[in-house]
């Protein structure tokens, strides 16, 4: 009994401690939405899509239900970095605005990238959905 109350209280905790926060090489690539681990998507379900280089320029695609799309890009200068936090503004003139703020952890096996996205209009924020990014298949 004594060994099965052990594995229960002990193994998890070793099987976290193999994450880590993800590093700046490491988000470098393409991701597309996560809809979670074990979920079907739904039909209509719309895969976003972000796509970060090696010096941090962001483009970031937005699919909606209703067929439109929206791509918006953020340079380096673009880009605030709080120790393992990424916060990403995508301002565009006339049209909402959009702030990105991200980070995300890598065991190895996977990597996720999860935060939020703010929505601004006339610079008062009026929306955030949570997000969240596995690396593109």
């Amino acid at each position: 009994m004594k060994k099965l109350l052990f594995i229960l209280l002990f193994v998890p905790l070793l099987l976290i401690a193999e994450t880590e926060t993800i590093s700046k090489q490491g988000i470098a690539g393409k991701w597309e939405t996560h809809f979670g681990y074990g979920v079907i998507p739904t039909k209509d379900a719309k895969t976003d899509r972000l796509i970060i280089s090696d010096d941090l320029n962001i483009s970031f695609e937005m699919n909606f239900k209703d067929g439109r799309q929206q791509i918006v890009n953020a340079t380096k200068s673009n880009i605030h970095v709080n120790n393992d936090i990424y916060i990403v503004s995508f301002d565009k003139e006339d049209e909402t605005n959009f702030k990105l703020v991200f980070s995300g952890w890598d065991n190895g096996a996977k990597k996720l990238l999860i935060g939020m996205l703010y929505l601004y209009e006339n610079e008062e924020l009026f929306n955030g959905i949570p997000v969240s990014f596995k690396p593109s298949s």
